[in-house]
């Protein structure tokens, strides 16, 4: 067994305070909610405490899709149903340490439910808890980086297996041939090489228009799926 194999089985072979992502990220929202709650008074901003409830999960932000630059994103309470805010912690981070502080920068903009940006009451209540850095990279600092790290010891280990995206990319960049097919890593449209478009197809067996087809770029496939303009069903993107 290679020494790679034998870290993943290492890793599924692994008891977890927590069960799932969700729960953990949850209990440390609890765990940093006075300090959070304790920098917005700090930065004259009591009233911006955190909300009750947030709603908290491991994924790539909106239209994000295997980046890994984005880090975590916050969305605010306006843009949810139920008037909750969402906060997404990157599946690229790997450990409890990491996950804290990414959540802890995007808690800062919970608090002010993402009305500032990285500007403005941001930037007060960020330096307030202990964040450093530039504004859209804010995190905290090696006094609030020891708090973390106490935490994590208590919280337990993250749930959470990290995502490869090296090997995401790699592997979209990896030309397909007779001989050796493309190693599929994902559920999502295959990468398209030598055109910049992917094609999308009617596959209703009903429609007068079945194998219709357009192209449209990537960026369009991540905002809206093509429908066809005779049956009006979405159209199979390959």
């Amino acid at each position: 067994m290679s020494n790679n194999d034998q870290s993943k089985s290492n890793d599924t072979a692994k008891t977890f305070k927590y069960a799932t992502r969700e729960e953990w990220l949850q209990a440390a929202i609890e765990y940093v909610r006075p300090m959070v709650n304790a920098a917005a008074e700090a930065a004259g901003m009591a009233k911006h405490s955190m909300p009750t409830h947030i709603r908290v999960s491991c994924g790539f932000g909106w239209a994000k899709a295997e980046n890994s630059s984005i880090l975590g994103q916050t969305f605010a309470s306006v843009v949810t149903d139920d008037g909750q805010s969402a906060v997404f912690v990157s599946p690229v981070i790997a450990s409890a340490e990491d996950a804290l502080m990414v959540l802890m920068h995007e808690l800062v903009h919970v608090v002010d439910d993402c009305i500032s940006g990285h500007s403005g009451r941001f930037v007060e209540i960020g330096k307030a808890l202990g964040l450093d850095g530039k504004p859209t990279q804010m995190l905290p600092a090696t006094a609030l980086q020891a708090e973390l790290m106490l935490i994590a010891a208590d919280l337990g280990d993250y749930p959470h297996s990290r995502l490869d995206i090296d090997m995401i990319r790699a592997a979209s960049k990896t030309p397909s041939t007779p001989s050796k097919p493309r190693v599929r890593v994902s559920s999502g449209p295959a990468a398209q090489h030598g055109s910049r478009h992917i094609k999308a197809v009617c596959m209703n067996s009903a429609c007068d228009a079945r194998g219709y087809l357009v192209r449209t770029s990537a960026h369009w496939i991540s905002v809206a799926t093509p429908i066809c303009p005779v049956c009006k069903t979405d159209m199979h993107v390959s």
